[in-house]
């Protein structure tokens, strides 16, 4: 992110006037230090990490209720005047819906930038206790692979929002073109394996559906956090929770 930052800052900057266009956000990809590489290695293990789990610890068969159980209750849990309920309620809802869901399968639980290293030899993950706030049980409670995969999205827009927060918010569009690159990257590298695995749904609608629903339950869970925690970051989760509700 910082690269990208620079590219633009290093560039001369135009005198605009009324009638000059303004000037085009930086491509991600022209950064010498482009990250889209290395998540898309990230997704790759990613879905051998579930595999993995699958082999360790056997499938079952997904639950959709319970899942959107689960959501509907950390939307009632999280209070905040800017949620559009009507609009989370739906993409929960949506869930209800799915004809395939994949199986029930054991994940890490708590996956983001923070639980995974880079070494020579590619990626590894750190730190499989699950979600802190959960008892031991739920920690250890088959769910689908796709919440793994919505934490790590997650950590995606946390990273371009906070190296945008250091450059005094400067960059919105390179953050976001930044964001966007390295999802589709991720996903790229994920899904191919994961899907020939069986561990997601083979289709793509209900992996759409189910992976914006647990991006919906990670930004709630977010929102919470940092309203107790560190409430000027509370925008992060809320801007994901915005866009989550209308698409």
């Amino acid at each position: 992110m910082r690269d990208l930052f620079a590219v633009q800052e290093t560039q001369p900057i135009p005198i605009i006037s009324d009638t000059d266009p303004a000037p085009e956000p930086v491509d991600p990809s022209a950064a010498g230090g482009d990250f889209s590489g290395e998540a898309e290695r990230l997704g790759d293990m990613t879905a051998e990490l579930h595999v993995a789990m699958v082999d360790s610890f056997g499938r079952a068969t997904g639950d959709v209720g319970v899942w959107a159980g689960t959501i509907d209750d950390r939307l009632a849990r999280t209070q905040h005047r800017d949620l559009n309920r009507d609009g989370l309620q739906a993409r929960i809802d949506a869930v209800r819906r799915v004809d395939d869901p994949g199986p029930a399968i054991r994940v890490h639980g708590d996956y983001h930038l923070g639980q995974v290293m880079r070494a020579d030899e590619g990626w590894y993950v750190l730190d499989f206790e699950g979600e802190p706030a959960l008892s031991i049980e739920q920690r250890r409670r088959p769910t689908s692979a796709l919440k793994d995969v919505a934490g790590m999205l997650r950590s995606l827009h946390y990273a371009s929002m906070v190296a945008m927060f250091e450059r005094d918010e400067e960059h919105t569009d390179e953050a976001a073109a930044w964001e966007q690159r390295n999802r589709e990257a991720f996903l790229t590298g994920y899904l191919p394996k994961a899907r020939a695995a069986g561990v997601v749904p083979d289709d793509e609608a209900s992996t759409a559906v189910l992976l914006a629903a647990f991006e919906t339950e990670k930004a709630l869970y977010e929102l919470g956090y940092e309203q107790a925690h560190r409430p000027e970051w509370a925008r992060i989760p809320l801007a994901a929770l915005r866009r989550l509700s209308v698409e």
